[in-house]
């Protein structure tokens, strides 16, 4: 069974959709209450569902002690943060052991006015 691309099949969905959008008999039903309404509801339908099942599945998850996308993407901004500021750390700690080994300074003595 080949594998089907679900990026080719939106892209293609989408491009029939707008070519039906087009048609001069498909804008008329567009534009009735009672079909916009349907859409409406059928849109609030589909992101409650899958709300539920998103849901759903991270507490099937957490039950099997298994990782959820939002925990890695959370974990992974965490370790970049936490890299970022151990680089700029040892960056900083390289500058001070850098100025801890140069001589200070010689103070000029001040000259004494002369008379």
């Amino acid at each position: 069974m080949a594998l089907v691309n679900k990026e080719k099949i939106r892209n293609y969905a989408m491009q029939k959709s707008m070519e039906m959008m087009q048609n001069p008999k498909v804008m008329k039903v567009m534009q009735n209450p009672k079909v916009m309404n349907a859409m409406m509801k059928a849109f609030e339908h589909r992101n409650k569902t899958k709300a539920k099942i998103d849901d759903t599945v991270n507490k099937v998850a957490k039950s099997f002690n298994l990782v959820v996308q939002n925990e890695m993407t959370e974990t992974n901004h965490t370790v970049r943060t936490l890299t970022n500021s151990v680089k700029e750390l040892t960056e900083t700690v390289e500058e001070l052991q850098k100025q801890l080994k140069k001589p200070a300074p010689k103070k000029k003595k001040a000259e004494k006015p002369s008379k």
